[in-house]
């Protein structure tokens, strides 16, 4: 199974600011939309609120998991809830695999890039400066 990143980093190495993407361009929005669409995406709960706030709904056309130890039943049916990062891993193998998939995607937040880079097989970046 591929474990890819996705990370939209300016040249400082921000990715993030007042939990959310620190500027909006709208050619990064697309080719994160076509990296992803039909995989499963991983994702610790501040970037899925970030997600929820900016959209206001999950992502559509594909299965997200959510690392997090204080959400509840999100009550979206593409959306599914662990509480640790390797329960959140093994699950996205799962659910890929299920689906004949051969890759999932990471993409946030920070602590969730930090502890699964070690495994994670391609790296995609996006560097804008903020």
């Amino acid at each position: 199974m591929i474990v890819s990143l996705v990370v939209a980093a300016s040249a400082n190495e921000v990715i993030g600011a007042d939990g959310a993407l620190p500027w909006h361009l709208p050619e990064d929005l697309r080719r994160f939309r076509e990296l992803t669409t039909g995989h499963v995406v991983v994702m610790g709960r501040l970037t899925y609120q970030s997600i929820l706030d900016r959209l206001g709904h999950p992502l559509t056309g594909r299965t997200s998991v959510v690392v997090s130890r204080t959400l509840g039943d999100p009550g979206y049916p593409g959306v599914r809830v662990t509480t640790s990062l390797p329960e959140a891993l093994a699950l996205a193998e799962v659910l890929a695999a299920e689906a004949g998939d051969s890759e999932f995607f990471v993409i946030g937040g920070e602590s969730v890039y930090r502890d699964v880079l070690p495994a994670a097989v391609r790296h995609t970046r996006s560097c804008r400066s903020a």
